[in-house]
């Protein structure tokens, strides 16, 4: 699993400046246009996990690196499980930069006095509060999606698998609208916030080794 790991992050380390410089101009944009460091912050969170996987799994997939894995004296749920713990900590660390860079930008707003919006949502402590929680939820949001895709990506490859992923997500959208009309208008009390978010964290987190576990089954069953 550490070679699989060292094998991933070797891949993106080049792309990791210009992969920083997106996130930096999405949350100024973002925050700047929408007067609050939120929206941003859970959009970094929530998408670069998704950048830099599809980059790996791009690069794998035209350079023919998982043919290339399956004859060094590695097993297959040593590629499986080093695959899904570099999604984790690359999840981890787009949280991490997205709350950095989110309250960086915030403190230079409240320096120039372009801090209307975030005064009305309480000051900068309940802005950092609430700019935390959304990048955490836009986190475990993305690892709930990619639960369900690099099981998919990993027994099918990525070519198959990006004709299936959009009519999967097209679905998913169309079933959540269905069952849940009630339930968008529902505005959670304040102090309900962390508990929601934790139960969110719990699912993704059970969701992803589940996923995991499964993806271990499908490679292993794989004739070749």
């Amino acid at each position: 699993m550490k070679l699989m790991l060292v094998s991933d992050f070797t891949q993106i380390k080049h792309s990791l400046p210009s992969t920083a410089l997106i996130c930096v101009f999405i949350v100024v944009v973002m925050t700047i246009s929408m007067g609050t460091p939120v929206a941003g912050a859970a959009a970094i969170a929530a998408m670069l996990s998704y950048i830099v996987i599809y980059s790996v799994l791009a690069n794998d997939e035209a350079a023919g690196w998982a043919k290339l894995r399956d004859t060094l004296p590695l097993s297959r749920r040593d590629i499986v499980l080093g695959r899904f713990a570099g999604t984790f900590i690359v999840s981890i660390a787009g949280c991490a930069l997205a709350i950095v860079l989110a309250l960086a930008v915030s403190a230079v707003m409240v320096a120039f006095g372009m801090d209307s919006v975030i005064k009305e949502m309480g000051g900068m402590q309940t802005t950092m509060t609430i700019t935390a929680l959304s990048s955490v939820i836009g986190t475990a949001f993305s690892l709930i999606m990619l639960s369900f895709i690099l099981p998919i990506v990993m027994r099918l490859g990525l070519t198959r698998t990006s004709r299936i992923v959009p009519i999967v997500f097209v679905l998913a959208v169309c079933l959540f609208f269905a069952l849940g009309p009630g339930y968008l208008d529902v505005v959670p009390d304040a102090s309900m916030l962390p508990v929601l978010c934790g139960g969110i964290i719990v699912i993704a987190l059970v969701l992803f080794v589940i996923s995991a576990f499964v993806t271990c089954k499908l490679c292993e069953a794989r004739e070749f």
